[in-house]
């Protein structure tokens, strides 16, 4: 290995060692494993590596390492984002499985039972319009992709992508004015008298 790679490749671990852990692994398992990634892509890079395209080494070498190691970390916080953590098994209900695919679909009962603040969230989306209701629960809850509705409703993807990112801030501006009221509710019956 080039003496300069390895500065390279230190370098990128100064780097990477800066994110954060993703919660199903232990730091230093985890730091094996980005260091694992990270030499195979130095090595990739370096098979892969052209002097004829006037690309200096270091560059590629740590764009290519920076690249994988990044992949990686995606794929696991990814993974980590969809699975149950062990204490919450507790809170959901019977019956309610995540291997089966149910956790996806639009069961209001379940997501309240595993997460009473959902609620607020689930009281909103009932308030949309059909339209902009159907297309949150066939984003969010059913798991379709944009390209799949554009084809299903014979629209473009970007304006499926509008459509979302407006229904999105209609959501919460709705959230954030249900929650403003809460909190004034609650202060004034705190700040009320109590009478004997």
């Amino acid at each position: 290995m080039p003496p300069e790679c390895c500065a390279v490749l230190n370098n990128c671990f100064r780097r990477i060692c800066s994110w954060r852990v993703p919660p199903n692994w232990s730091t230093s398992d985890w730091f094996d494993e980005i260091k694992a990634h990270g030499v195979a892509a130095l090595w990739q890079a370096l098979c892969d590596y052209d002097a004829g395209r006037a690309v200096p080494l270091e560059a590629f070498v740590y764009q290519r390492v920076v690249a994988r190691v990044l992949t990686r970390h995606r794929q696991e916080w990814g993974y980590a984002l969809r699975i149950v953590p062990e204490g919450a098994a507790d809170s959901v209900p019977t019956g309610f499985n995540p291997s089966r695919n149910e956790f996806t679909k639009h069961n209001p009962a379940a997501i309240i039972a595993a997460c009473p603040a959902y609620e607020g969230l689930l009281d909103a989306v009932a308030s949309l319009p059909k339209p902009s209701r159907l297309l949150i629960e066939q984003l969010f809850w059913q798991e379709r992709t944009e390209e799949d509705i554009a084809q299903a409703l014979r629209i473009g993807r970007r304006a499926v992508n509008k459509r979302k990112h407006v229904v999105l801030r209609s959501l919460h501006g709705t959230l954030k004015a249900s929650t403003e009221t809460r909190k004034k509710k609650g202060s004034k019956f705190q700040n009320s008298p109590v009478e004997a």
